[in-house]
């Protein structure tokens, strides 16, 4: 029997989805949510109309922690002007940290906010909030080097 691999390519590493940081900056490049409270991102999707000739993103969900120090709800809700027109970066890394891709959004624009309901039952875990982005456009960027 034939116990040759399914891939032909020497290093086959599959992406793994806990490989990843996503920045929301302003127009300007300043930070306005932190990376580190990024908990989960949707990759950025399309859908293909009928005429097979336009493209429709579609929207882009973040889950974010809520810790106490950064307060990202004080950005939230007080500076949602911020948000409404942002910028994300979304960057999937491989095992050591190097960058494989990066998705930019240049024009995010904040449709909803969904906070964790609180609950006095629960016994620890972290609040989270969702927030959910309309997209209208996306650079992709292949970091990889391509074999000669």
């Amino acid at each position: 029997m034939n116990n040759t691999p399914v891939t032909t390519s020497p290093s086959f590493e599959p992406q793994t989805v806990n490989r990843f940081i996503a920045h929301v900056y302003d127009q300007n490049n300043n930070e306005i949510l932190p990376s580190c409270v990024i908990k989960s991102t949707s990759r950025p999707s399309f859908t293909i109309l009928p005429d097979r000739k336009t493209k429709v993103y579609n929207n882009l969900m973040l889950v974010c922690y809520e810790p106490i120090k950064p307060n990202i709800s004080e950005v939230i809700y007080n500076h949602t002007d911020l948000l409404l027109n942002c910028i994300i970066t979304i960057e999937t890394l491989d095992p050591v940290g190097n960058i494989i891709e990066t998705y930019k959004i240049t024009s995010a624009r904040l449709l909803s906010v969904i906070p964790d309901c609180l609950d006095w039952s629960n016994t620890g875990d972290c609040c989270i909030t969702s927030l959910s982005f309309e997209v209208n456009s996306v650079v992709y960027t292949s970091h990889i080097q391509k074999s000669p």
